[in-house]
């Protein structure tokens, strides 16, 4: 795979002339440069915590009523928290800010503390990170509110569309198992003359919402390292990063004669490739019993580490070197994919390298 191997971006009118822009102004244009003072009114955290509280109800998909399940529809929710006030507002850079609101329950009388991060564009790394691992670990509900849903947005730039897929999956990935954190999108709706209003949707739920909900949230590290699975994910789904191979395959499902699997991981103690198989095989014997020092030869001054049990999975991890994950997650866009294509190679060359080994292999028959 060369690194230029990217999707062709064209425009299928076959013309010069600009897309006629939306008459709809954006949500920034609305409130102007000193749109964070909207988000200081308690109004404007009222209407969104409500809708948060809304939509946690509609999470819970059925409930039990006489010992008949009864489906919770949108007209069955009613009003179960008053706000009381804003805690605090910190600003968190030109583009961020997180208030901290007071809501009492209605039903307990207890008060409760809900956080809404606020940014003017699309999502950021660092607002799913503080949802998950807020200073306020007390906050009973964590909104993550953007001005620009990365689904929207155009998909002209290879780059920025990586950048935006990956945080799509690892926002998808974090409120699919943590009940206590929503997404919302705040867009305009023209209603009678040039009034605008300022709506927050909530963008469709992933599936399986809440079938592997956590009781703890995993250490920051292993958050970390799933921020380049999902960056992985999305190099594939936009750059052509394929490569066939009739003996190794990068994914769990593939209808080769050696279903070996290659992929790499990055954590904050280094970045490593792992070749590995689910099953009892003679040939991942022969690879990991008599060819592991052929490939150590390949990968001089590497750590490589062998894992060999009946009834487990079988590897080969090669730790490349050890740089911590957060250094790739610090770098710009553009800099993500050179670094991330790069490693893509690396996976690539060391397929091909087991389909060399494999040629002298003899199947082993009955």
């Amino acid at each position: 795979m060369k690194y230029d191997d990217k999707k062709t971006y064209t425009n299928n009118d076959n013309t010069d002339e600009t897309p006629e822009s939306s008459n709809t102004p954006s949500v920034l244009e609305v409130l102007g440069p000193d749109w964070k003072e909207y988000f200081h009114k308690p109004e404007t955290i009222n209407r969104i915590v409500q809708e948060a509280l809304k939509e946690k109800y509609l999470r819970i998909p059925y409930r039990y009523a006489s010992s008949q399940r009864k489906k919770v529809g949108p007209l069955d929710y009613k009003m179960t928290h008053d706000f009381v006030d804003i805690s605090s507002v910190t600003q968190l850079g030109e583009n961020r800010q997180r208030v901290i609101a007071l809501f009492r329950d209605i039903r307990s009388g207890l008060i409760e503390k809900w956080s809404v991060d606020v940014t003017s564009t699309a999502i950021l790394w660092e607002q799913i990170r503080d949802a998950l691992y807020c200073p306020d670990e007390d906050c009973a509900g964590r909104v993550i509110m953007v001005f620009e849903d990365s689904s929207d947005l155009p998909d002209s730039d290879p780059v920025i569309e990586v950048e935006n897929n990956a945080l799509r999956y690892l926002r998808d990935d974090t409120i699919r198992i943590e009940d206590k954190i929503y997404y919302f999108h705040a867009t305009i709706e023209k209603s009678g003359g040039e009034k605008s209003n300022i709506q927050f949707s909530c963008p469709g739920s992933p599936q399986n919402l809440g079938a592997n909900r956590r009781k703890k949230n995993p250490p920051l590290s292993v958050f970390k390292e799933t921020t380049w699975k999902w960056y992985r994910a999305a190099i594939d789904s936009i750059v052509n990063t394929s490569y066939v191979s009739k003996l190794i395959a990068n994914s769990c499902f593939h209808d080769g004669n050696i279903p070996f699997i290659v992929s790499s991981r990055w954590t904050e103690k280094g970045l490593f490739m792992w070749l590995f198989n689910l099953y009892d095989r003679p040939e991942v014997f022969w690879l990991i019993k008599d060819k592991k020092d052929e490939i150590a030869r390949r990968y001089p001054g590497c750590k490589i580490k062998v894992k060999m049990k009946e009834g487990l999975t079988y590897y080969i991890e090669i730790q490349f070197n050890k740089e911590s994950v957060v250094g790739f997650i610090e770098l710009s866009a553009t800099e993500k994919v050179i670094r991330a294509l790069k490693i893509c190679e690396q996976e690539f060359e060391l397929i091909r390298h087991i389909e060399e080994i494999f040629k002298d292999y003899i199947p082993v028959t009955d």
